[in-house]
């Protein structure tokens, strides 16, 4: 109980909508069972609300938003949907994570990130494109559940895409 409002009651007072944005327990395995929360979830919508959020200085005030935005420009190197080469040029805050589960299946071998009953992908971004003197500046959450493969390449090719639609319709 006291895990969920700790990390739940932030959620509710800055707005977010708890069915649709819920982070239930801790991250690791060794986190959950020290302190066994609930199941986590989040739709898109909510994700990129987050991010505006973020943006607007509104996730608990201007300093930390700002330090958040900051983390997630230098948490790791460009993986999934960051690393496109379109991106190459861009500022890029994003953070990606997966989840899989896999079941014996005739003729598959479960591989990491490769789940065969459930493969998640998902990935938020905030483009700053070119970096520094940005024209074009864009918030994207993508959430996939492709099944028996590693669809890392999938979301840094839909980035690639994303970014050419967005600079070809602003002439860029």
């Amino acid at each position: 109980r006291l895990l969920a409002d700790f990390i739940q009651s932030p959620v509710t007072r800055n707005g977010f909508d708890l069915s649709s944005l819920r982070q239930g327990s801790f991250f690791t395995r060794n986190g959950a069972r020290y302190a066994p929360g609930v199941t986590s979830h989040a739709s898109a919508r909510q994700l990129l609300l987050y991010l505006l959020r973020l943006e607007e200085g509104r996730i608990v005030d201007r300093f930390s938003s700002t330090e958040i935005k900051r983390l997630l420009y230098m948490t790791e190197r460009r993986i999934r949907y960051a690393s496109s080469p379109a991106l190459r040029d861009a500022a890029v805050y994003f953070k990606s994570g997966s989840l899989y589960q896999c079941k014996p299946e005739p003729g598959f071998v479960c591989r990491k990130y490769h789940g065969n009953v459930r493969n998640l992908m998902n990935s938020v971004a905030i483009v700053e494109y070119p970096a520094g003197a940005p024209r074009l500046y864009y918030m994207v959450a993508l959430m996939s559940n492709v099944l028996r493969k590693n669809s890392a390449v999938d979301h840094q090719t839909l980035a690639t895409r994303i970014q050419q639609l967005i600079a070809r319709y602003h002439g860029i």
